[in-house]
């Protein structure tokens, strides 16, 4: 008998052909093949795990997993927790590009997500039925977490955002791409919202306006920031620091004040012993000048 015959044989036939040559007979099937085997001076060893290999390769299917696990790269992941910042649709972009780069495979990408998951999300998941995978998990959260950008609130918001005083331009820069990121914002916009938001005279920031890209912006940023380190911080001019009143109040003399009864710098009206008013022009009581 050859190796491949004796591996065909059942439990049965390998007692049968082992009771026959005087071998114990009562164990399991594998033992009885080595015994049978063993007998004949063959070895199994490399064909089974040949055809070990051809049966899992054609029932089995080989599940490839990264040697990057969440640990490994967990300070270039954000946690979800369904509020706040990040939205949905940005956390999901980021853990997609770092689970493409690392490589893993959707039952990593399911495992490790879940574990990211904090506060609403996680307490959102943890009610569910059915969630078992990957798509079923990013399904069901762009469900209850998923928002929809309006083009119109992403403008108002860019508009309405100023660089801060002790703000970086290029973290402002950043900031302002990033809001603009879910509808595309092109660069001729993103480049006007920038030098508007930048609290200096249009003068100060013409360098800037002659951008045409965001590489041609980074660039001008460098020659503004040369430019704008040996000048005073600037300040908006406030049309309303000077009014009419504090004018009157600098010009006003305390020794130019005198009596509107009687004429006299020495005492006020509320002082002043005469009964009744004197004239400033003819120097007469009883009346006021016109």
């Amino acid at each position: 008998m050859d190796c491949e015959q004796i591996l065909a044989l059942t439990v049965d036939g390998l007692r049968e052909n082992l009771e026959r040559l005087g071998l114990v007979a009562s164990l399991r099937k594998t033992v009885l093949q080595d015994r049978l085997l063993e007998h004949f001076g063959l070895n199994a060893s490399e064909n089974e795990a040949d055809d070990a290999g051809s049966r899992r390769s054609v029932n089995t299917p080989i599940i490839e997993r990264s040697m990057f696990t969440l640990r490994d790269v967990e300070d270039c992941m954000t946690p979800f927790s369904g509020s706040g910042h990040p939205n949905f649709e940005q956390w999901l972009q980021d853990f997609e590009d770092n689970a493409e780069a690392v490589q893993w495979n959707e039952l990593q990408k399911y495992i490790y997500a879940k574990q990211l998951l904090k506060g609403a999300a996680k307490l959102f998941v943890r009610g569910q039925v059915g969630i078992c995978s990957w798509s079923s998990l990013k399904s069901a959260l762009k469900s209850e977490f998923g928002t929809t950008v309006s083009a119109i609130d992403v403008h108002r918001t860019l508009r309405n955002r100023r660089k801060r005083q002790n703000e970086d331009m290029r973290e402002y820069l950043y900031c302002l791409m990033e809001t603009g990121k879910p509808i595309n914002l092109d660069d001729h916009s993103l480049i006007e919202y920038f030098v508007d938001g930048t609290p200096d005279s249009k003068v100060n920031k013409s360098n800037l306006y002659q951008a045409r890209s965001i590489g041609d912006l980074k660039e001008q940023i460098k020659i503004y920031e040369r430019i704008d380190a040996g000048k005073p911080p600037f300040q908006f001019a406030n049309p309303f620091k000077s009014s009419s009143s504090n004018r009157v109040t600098a010009n006003f003399n305390p020794g130019d004040r005198k009596c509107f009864r009687c004429g006299e710098s020495s005492h006020m009206a509320r002082d002043c012993p005469q009964g009744r008013f004197t004239c400033c022009s003819c120097g007469r009581e009883g009346h006021k000048a016109s």
